[in-house]
């Protein structure tokens, strides 16, 4: 079947490049394109892949906030279990640490170490304390039992 214009194809196309004494097109070869099963799903495996990075940098993301968080609470409870300590010993016990020790088991943290410097008048009680059992909130298992310390300073000194 002929058009006006050339030959129609299988497709129903009428093309030029066939009509008798006009010069076939001449140019660039066809452009070889990969089969299209080929390409099929990659849009699938990029958008997971990418899911699964954003879920991994929530992750750190949210166990780094966790850790902040302990730390501070831990650096709160340090600085009163000094407190605690350097009133017990301005009101003139001889047992500082054991104040700060009922200061610390009182806030739920554990007493590491406790020094007392100085004399009745200018005096340092200097308390380390760490959170029991490591950081609470793990987040799945990704974050290893650290264990946040902080140390405090209380007392009276000279003017």
């Amino acid at each position: 079947m002929t058009g006006r214009s050339g030959v129609t194809g299988r497709s129903g196309v009428t093309s030029r490049a066939t009509v008798p004494g006009q010069p076939r097109c001449v140019g660039r070869p066809p452009v070889a394109r990969p089969a299209r099963g080929a390409e099929r799903g990659t849009v699938t495996l990029l958008a997971a892949a990418g899911l699964l990075a954003l879920t991994a940098l929530l992750a750190v993301v949210a166990a780094a906030l966790a850790l902040q968080g302990e730390a501070h609470r831990v650096q709160g409870a340090a600085d009163l279990v000094a407190l605690a300590g350097a009133r017990a010993k301005s009101t003139g016990s001889d047992a500082p640490c054991a104040a700060a020790a009922r200061a610390a088991a009182a806030d739920g943290v554990d007493l590491v170490a406790c020094a007392v410097s100085g004399d009745e008048l200018t005096f340092a009680v200097t308390v380390t304390v760490r959170a029991p059992g490591g950081v609470p909130a793990r987040v799945a298992g990704l974050v290893p039992a650290l264990e946040p310390r902080a140390t405090a300073h209380a007392g009276v000194r000279s003017s």
